[in-house]
């Protein structure tokens, strides 16, 4: 039998459905598009509902006008427009559905060997892996695309699906929060050989009873994952009132003992997923003025402090690991920063776990990030010795490029 990439391969050169390459289905035959070094297959059931149909198709077409046609807003919905009358809100509940529904689905997408090889020279030995997708632009830049985000997250989730899961080996595995890694848990293909005795790790709790099944939390991330792998656990965090957060229980109840659980797999983990927080320069400084600076003055990492409050960030950590570098006094970035869980008695995972995951013989900590607004906190990150592996997008590994060479021009001249 191939291998999952080998077989998306093999149907891609058909032009057929793995259905019907497996004998499952005995039509087989989907639309195929191409858009350079990307494509992606139209798979609508014939006994749907028409408005069902409907939905779908209009939801692809939307995709395809963005990300091959690389069509504006008012050239979507305006007079004129392609969907006239409609709504970009609309359009996007149209995509949602037809890509959670697999009416469409991803082949594959591109990549720049150039800007990855590149990465991993400038940031070696850190850098272990880099996966940079080369996203569509169409007839435009990719940023000037109404809802080009939406379809980035896709583009990137199916490359950490295609790539970076199936190489995860036994053991623990955390998993971040964020709808992009909720994203690569649904597209990653399930196996009931490829994870063998994998412990799907929860690295960020729920704030609220009321969170606790949010579609964005690592908790469902990982019962995702487990559920569609057999012979895989998922380790969550249930949410605990602060108050019952000490890691020093004499007689926990079912609800800490679990969180303790999951807390000792997170300390043994061989590999963790997790985004960024999405922020960006404050005082209207973009980001090659932030390139630049040598160091992050007090007053700068204040000011981007502040920023998060606004964007109400600065109390996570693995969706939004930047909020926990600055720290809620703003002192800055580094051990000296914080404390450990027992001392801060938080069961989040504190720095120190993703270090010691990349200091272990073939531990992994992975960023999947995308978007113009990500860009510093992945260079952050990087920066500090918290990760050592990238999904990233064109635009943010030359931002960390820039980084980089300007830093080390700034050393040199000293």
């Amino acid at each position: 039998m191939p291998s999952i990439s080998r077989l998306i391969e093999i149907c891609t050169f058909l032009d057929v459905s793995s259905d019907y390459l497996l004998g499952i289905d005995e039509h087989g035959c989907i639309e195929h598009y191409k858009n350079g070094a990307f494509g992606w297959m139209e798979n609508i059931p014939e006994n749907l509902t028409e408005e069902l149909s409907k939905e779908y198709r209009v939801g692809i077409q939307f995709f395809e006008a963005v990300v091959q046609d690389g069509l504006f807003e008012s050239e979507l919905t305006g007079p004129n427009g392609r969907f006239k009358g409609q709504t970009i809100a609309g359009l996007e509940r149209s995509f949602r559905t037809a890509i959670f529904a697999n009416a469409l689905t991803l082949t594959r997408v591109g990549r720049n060997h150039l800007l990855e090889d590149d990465l991993l020279k400038l940031y070696s030995p850190l850098l272990k892996q880099v996966l940079v997708v080369e996203l569509p632009k169409g007839r435009h830049s990719h940023r000037n695309c109404v809802s080009s985000h939406l379809f980035n997250v896709e583009f990137l989730a199916h490359a950490a699906a295609t790539e970076v899961f199936p190489a995860l080996e036994e053991g623990a595995i955390g998993i971040g929060p964020g709808y992009t890694l909720y994203r690569c848990a649904e597209l990653a293909p399930p196996s009931q050989h490829q994870y063998k005795s994998i412990n799907w790790a929860s690295t960020m709790e729920v704030s609220s009873h009321q969170q606790e099944a949010a579609s964005v939390s690592s908790n469902l991330a990982v019962k995702l994952l487990a559920a569609r792998n057999p012979n895989t656990r998922a380790f969550t965090l249930p949410y605990l009132a602060p108050e019952r957060r000490s890691l020093h229980w004499e007689d926990p109840d079912a609800h800490q003992a679990q969180a303790a659980a999951t807390i000792e797999e997170l300390r043994v983990a061989r590999a963790i997923l997790m985004t960024v927080g999405g922020v960006s320069s404050p005082n209207a400084e973009d980001s090659l003025a932030y390139s630049r600076r040598s160091t992050l003055s007090p007053k700068f990492l204040h000011n981007l402090h502040e920023q998060l409050k606004l964007e109400n960030k600065e109390r996570t950590f693995s969706g939004e690991v930047l909020g926990h570098m600055l720290g809620d006094n703003s002192q800055g970035v580094g051990d000296a920063s914080f404390q450990s869980i027992q001392e801060r008695k938080v069961y989040a995972p504190a720095l120190n776990l993703l270090r010691n995951v990349m200091d272990r013989n073939n531990g992994y900590v992975w960023v999947i990030a995308t978007g113009d607004h990500k860009k510093i906190a992945t260079e952050m990150v990087i920066r500090n010795r918290l990760a050592n592996a990238l999904v990233i997008d064109g635009e943010i590994a030359e931002f960390l490029l820039d980084a980089k060479r300007v830093r080390r021009a700034v050393a040199r001249s000293r």
